[in-house]
């Protein structure tokens, strides 16, 4: 088992035993649907790709600011 899987355990086990099953119900289904998620992420993450390259465009472009945290 990898640490992040153990660490989500490790956290779900504090909660009610309501909230257990609704989780465990969750991950069952996600199993159970195959590769269905991979095939999104990875379409997402062609969508991230061409957002980050665009972003850095315009940065090239100048069109971008510095972001200043104290006015968020």
């Amino acid at each position: 088992m990898t640490e992040a899987l153990k660490n989500a355990f490790d956290q779900a086990s504090a909660l009610s035993d309501q909230d257990q099953n609704f989780i465990a119900a969750i991950m069952l289904e996600e199993m159970r649907s195959g590769d269905g998620w991979k095939k999104e992420y990875e379409e997402s993450g062609l969508e991230i790709d061409q957002l980050a390259h665009e972003a850095h465009l315009e940065h090239l472009a100048g069109k971008t600011i510095p972001l200043d945290p104290d006015k968020l």
